[in-house]
């Protein structure tokens, strides 16, 4: 069986790292292909993770973030790329990917006897918190189309990401939605025996600095915890449009290391991870804290509810600054708090998200289809 795998970009974060893993551990199972944009100029490619995981991706111009009448250029790109290939099973990734991936098998499939079967991953959305209402609005119009008839399986990677995009939203009809969590090398982490914070305890954002994730609340939820507990120490791990604001406006709150590739090390070196996001899919940083043994601070914005449900993190409501402060302060002054949710964490992460588990699950995806 033949696999067209489609991403927009390779930006650093939990999508492109989940594309990479899947094309990398099931090529020995389907013959696959991972064709990608480009990053934006403000944004840092996973080149090495690539390299790692010895996967070489496919190039197409017009594929990457960007949105405007050069996609009609682009859809006609991944067609032909379709046709050079003609896979069985086109898998796409992030919403620009998922549309001209799913357009291209729509058409061709008016003039193939074998179909194309077609399967969309929901990382996040852009229904809401992206754009105006009306944009959304027709976003929406565009998501229903491409799920009611061109979509053989619509796939989230969480039940509450489900239950909105199924229920609220109806981007697809109900029997074509499976629920399959994303998945990392667990071994690669190295889990921290001990939650002992002393002089300094460092507290850490992971992320892409964009509106959505709402780094500048984090900036202030640090500062109003800093005025308590002066032994606070603020890293933010990621890179992206809004970091040059936030440096100027920081005021030495925080320190900013950029896009990197030894994750692993970094998440270990936190006592605390934050998200303060006001949309999200799964995060990977949460799992990948789960897998260090660093407890969880969030906002509940979509997926991360179902990560820190039943005390496997702390939850704030979105934009609530001082609730994300007083969480992180629960947290550094109850440390049998922190050992009973890194006990949670650890034990669900391992159970759930695995490397293992996330190559069978799409491996029965592909072969139901």
């Amino acid at each position: 069986m033949k696999i067209l795998r489609l991403i927009a970009r390779l930006n650093v974060g939990g999508p492109a790292k989940h594309v990479i893993l899947l094309t990398s551990v099931l090529k020995e199972d389907f013959e696959t292909v991972l064709a990608t944009g480009y990053v934006e100029s403000n944004e840092t490619e996973m080149t090495e993770f690539c390299r790692e995981m010895n996967v070489t991706p496919v190039r197409i111009k017009g594929l990457g973030r960007s949105i405007g009448f050069q996609d009609i250029f682009a859809l006609i790109r991944v067609i032909k790329l379709v046709l050079k290939i003609n896979p069985d099973v086109i898998d796409t990734h992030t919403a620009k990917a998922g549309m001209l991936g799913r357009l291209s098998a729509l058409i061709l499939n008016l003039f193939r006897k074998k179909k194309i079967r077609i399967v969309h991953t929901y990382h996040g959305h852009v229904l809401h918190g992206y754009f105006s209402p009306l944009v959304s609005y027709i976003f929406l119009l565009i998501e229903r189309f491409l799920g009611h008839f061109a979509s053989d399986r619509i796939i989230t990677i969480s039940s509450q990401q489900r239950d909105e995009l199924q229920n609220i939203y109806k981007v697809a009809q109900p029997d074509k939605f499976r629920i399959i969590p994303l998945g990392i090398d667990l071994t690669k982490f190295h889990y921290k025996e001990k939650w002992e914070p002393d002089a300094e305890i460092k507290i850490g954002l992971v992320g892409r600095l964009t509106s959505i994730k709402d780094p500048f609340l984090f900036l202030e939820a640090v500062r109003i915890a800093k005025e308590k507990e002066n032994r606070i120490k603020a890293v933010i791990i990621g890179d992206g449009e809004l970091r040059s604001e936030l440096e100027k406006n920081c005021n030495g709150i925080a320190e900013f290391l950029g896009s990197r590739n030894d994750i692993e090390e970094l998440m270990s070196s936190l006592d605390i991870l934050v998200i303060s996001s006001r949309n999200e899919g799964t995060p990977m940083s949460i799992i990948e804290a789960f897998a260090a043994g660093v407890p969880v601070v969030a906002t509940a914005a979509g997926g991360v509810v179902d990560l820190c449900a039943e005390g496997r993190g702390l939850l704030s409501p979105i934009g609530d600054v001082n609730a994300l402060a007083e969480n992180i302060l629960k947290i550094i002054r109850n440390p049998e708090l922190a050992i009973e949710m890194r006990r949670k964490s650890l034990e669900f992460v391992k159970k759930f998200y695995s490397l293992e588990r996330l190559q069978n699950d799409m491996k029965n995806i592909y072969k139901e289809l």
